[in-house]
């Protein structure tokens, strides 16, 4: 057993134990995630978003699990890295449109989504860039901004990591070794997880209508009804702090 500390705001909100069955899962171009097991002699107030440090990167608390065991203060969690944090943001053109295209090359398109995605969370950089002088033109249709990259790297056959919240894209991914020793894959001591929280977690929804009886000019060009102003918040959404955004289109309105 290892000693783990929970942050929350910048601060230590509760320190844990944890083993084995605390697993880290990467893949290039994939997941970055961590499902952990936290286990405590006393009650822990554990919320959506507080999170824990590995190698020098932030793991959120994106998802609880109910754990098949019996132990009192024993708590799961999906904390997912940084870089889930480019779901939090629609990606939109400037006019609003969630279905267009864009042409440039790797780094242009990189910057174009490093903006977007510093509108709900400051901070992020475009690093080091592989051009060969390569210019492509990209669809995307209805994205946030990881899927909006994950379009990117691919037309331009390139692999992304990154360096705290900075995004690189580079032609070849070599993976360091773990300084922390968590082990890998879902076989390994892993406890019997079942989801708690279900879906995708979202504090904020982009909504779009259809696309039926739209007046030319409408809202500066868009092509389907939309909220106003443009999304709609949860109830409780500052409770999380910055914005998480999922875009949904109701074809029936």
């Amino acid at each position: 057993m290892a000693l783990i500390e929970i942050y929350r705001g910048g601060s230590v909100t509760a320190t844990a134990e944890i083993g084995l069955d605390t697993v880290y899962s990467g893949q290039v171009n994939g997941e970055d995630k961590i499902t952990a097991v936290f286990k405590s002699k006393t009650p822990l107030n554990l919320m959506l978003r507080d999170y824990i440090t590995h190698n020098g990167l932030k793991y959120q608390i994106l998802k609880f699990v109910d754990l098949d065991i019996t132990h009192e203060y024993t708590y799961g969690a999906i904390l997912e890295g940084t870089s889930y944090s480019l779901f939090a943001k629609a990606f939109n053109n400037d006019a609003g449109l969630g279905t267009f295209t864009l042409t440039g090359t790797a780094t242009q398109l990189l910057t174009i989504i490093v903006s977007k995605i510093n509108t709900v969370d400051s901070g992020w950089t475009v690093g080091t860039v592989f051009e060969d002088g390569t210019v492509k033109t990209v669809e995307f249709n209805n994205d946030n901004c990881r899927s909006a990259l994950g379009k990117l790297f691919t037309a331009f056959n390139l692999e992304v990591y990154y360096a705290v919240k900075q995004i690189n894209l580079a032609k070849k991914f070599e993976l360091v070794n773990d300084a922390i020793p968590l082990s890998y894959g879902e076989n390994n001591g892993l406890y019997q997880l079942s989801k708690r929280t279900e879906g995708d977690f979202f504090t904020r929804v982009v909504g779009f209508g259809s696309t039926r009886n739209i007046p030319n000019g409408y809202r500066g060009g868009l092509e389907r009804l939309s909220f106003s102003p443009g999304y709609v918040d949860i109830e409780d959404a500052a409770t999380y702090g910055d914005p998480i955004e999922i875009e949904v289109v109701f074809e029936d309105v």
